[in-house]
């Protein structure tokens, strides 16, 4: 089964215990697995109580604009034998790499790449789509060693303008439920098995581990 493909989910009871104990396994066997879900659950966690009431920083600094595509440049971006468009923007300075491709029917898919100092394993990307909408994308280091985050949405297409921000764990105290709860269900299997790392770290009730929960 490819990672990369998307299942229908069943609507069955969610036992936490199971879901959590898939990235267990996956621990036991990887060290190096273990060490990073760490790193990610201290950086969320900022050493704050867990019983933090959940919210976001009223700003954080966007790093990137990013505008949508009008039809004229989608078109553009489908001539020739390109399977889908994709648009990348890259802010060299800060080493942070966005694009956004469509992803299926009414799904647009959001990577995040970072080889620069300005952002760690641990911080979330947030995808804000005016007052609208914003996305959560959670980086973690993949199989090369590479920094990095994916999520597939409805919440945009190719046409709106985004702006990208780096929220540092350290200093989130504890996101918005639903907006975590959707990056969950958008994330491949790396992804979401960062994020199984991270509910691992913290007690249950904590609102970051059930909001993660009810994603996976």
């Amino acid at each position: 089964m490819n990672e990369d493909e998307h299942h229908a989910r069943l609507d069955l009871p969610v036992d936490a215990d199971v879901l959590l104990a898939l990235a267990a396994e996956e621990d036991e066997r990887d060290p190096a697995a273990r060490a990073a879900g760490a790193r990610i659950a201290a950086r969320l966690l900022g050493g704050l109580p867990t019983a933090q009431p959940m919210s976001f920083p009223d700003r954080a600094p966007v790093l990137l604009r990013v505008p949508g595509w009008t039809v004229s440049a989608l078109a553009a971006a489908t001539e020739g034998d390109a399977e889908r468009p994709l648009q990348r923007q890259i802010e060299r300075e800060l080493g942070i790499e966005f694009s956004r491709t469509p992803e299926g029917p009414e799904q647009t898919r959001i990577s995040v790449r970072s080889s620069g100092t300005h952002a760690a394993a641990g911080d979330i990307i947030r995808v804000a789509v005016g007052s609208e909408a914003e996305l959560l994308v959670l980086l973690y280091t993949d199989d090369t060693g590479a920094l990095t985050g994916q999520l597939v949405t409805r919440s945009v297409t190719m046409s709106e303008d985004l702006e990208i921000s780096v929220l540092r764990g350290a200093s989130l105290g504890s996101p918005s439920a639903a907006a975590v709860t959707d990056a969950v269900r958008g994330s491949f299997t790396a992804g979401r098995n960062a994020w199984r790392r991270v509910a691992k770290a913290l007690e249950p009730g904590d609102p970051l581990r059930d909001a993660i929960i009810a994603g996976l």
